[in-house]
């Protein structure tokens, strides 16, 4: 354990690993539930992932067809009721149990209905107990993850889920070098005044003022050329094996294909490098190259 501390890579391999194991403990062939979970909005307005219930308990069904779950009703008044979700296996044998109290209100959907309410949070809370709750990998996917505010949602998480990692795209990087190119052209020495001089492209530049328009007399009469399209070096797909070929490795697709991840750690772009540590791209080369090159640099 002490050299796992002194070493980024590993404790990172681990956690992944320990997350692997985790959101594994009840897997069934081709039935993935992080493409189920929920995102639900607290009236604080903070984000957490869940699994509901109704997935958890399709998700028990296909793991035991013939198990069973049971709602116990302990106490029930006209205020308040209190419901125990139990869990049971093919054998009967009770898996796990949780308790849920919900109280009666006529402001939203959940207090006008506290009696369902506490039945169905009672048996997810059960369910989650025995390893059938929000996956330990569960990551938010744009256009797959549902989003609920409190008002909104078809039940009340019953516990805190999991905190909100969202599967976007890392930020397009800011084309610094065309920048550098106006910025020396407006420091290099004028031309001598026979001799007009060729109009500065600054088509690719971020927030430089357009030049003003030159006199027709001015106008060189060549058009100016236009910058050589660079194309990206073909990707080897063979894993590096040493932390020059992992810094020599070139990103194959996305905002970022065609750099390599040294051009990445000059650029500062630690991010998109760690995008390149999530469990969707486990086993694949460019993984093994992010994983040392972010041990070598501590990311």
């Amino acid at each position: 354990m002490e050299n796992a501390q002194k070493n980024p890579q590993t404790l990172q391999e681990a956690l992944l690993e320990t997350l692997r194991k985790l959101a594994g403990i009840n897997e069934v062939e081709g039935f993935d539930p992080r493409l189920l979970v929920a995102c639900y909005k607290n009236e604080s307005g903070e984000e957490n992932l869940y699994l509901p219930a109704e997935p958890a308990m399709l998700w028990f069904r296909l793991k035991y067809p013939h198990g069973r779950l049971e709602q116990v009703a302990t106490r029930v008044t006209d205020s308040m009721a209190t419901v125990e979700g139990r869990v049971f296996d093919e054998n009967g044998a009770m898996l796990a149990n949780a308790f849920v109290t919900r109280y009666r209100s006529d402001t939203d959907q959940f207090g006008k209905d506290y009696v369902q309410n506490a039945g169905t949070c009672a048996i997810r809370k059960a369910l989650g107990n025995c390893g059938f709750g929000t996956p330990a990998t569960a990551e938010f996917i744009e256009g797959v993850t549902v989003v609920y505010d409190r008002n909104a949602a078809p039940e009340q998480p019953v516990d805190s889920g999991a905190a909100v990692k969202r599967l976007t795209p890392p930020p397009a990087p800011k084309k610094r070098k065309a920048a550098e190119t106006v910025a020396t052209a407006e420091t290099a020495p004028q031309p001598e005044p026979d001799k007009p001089a060729r109009p500065r492209d600054i088509s690719m530049a971020e927030d430089v003022p357009p030049a003003p328009a030159l006199a027709e007399a001015e106008k060189p009469k060549t058009a100016p050329v236009p910058p050589p399209v660079m194309k990206p070096a073909a990707q080897s797909v063979k894993a590096p094996s040493t932390l020059d070929e992992a810094m020599a490795f070139v990103v194959p697709t996305g905002r970022y294909a065609g750099k390599t991840f040294g051009q990445l750690i000059e650029e500062k772009e630690n991010d998109a490098i760690r995008y390149f540590l999530r469990p969707l791209y486990a086993g694949k080369p460019i993984q093994q190259a992010a994983r040392m090159v972010a041990g070598q640099y501590g990311l």
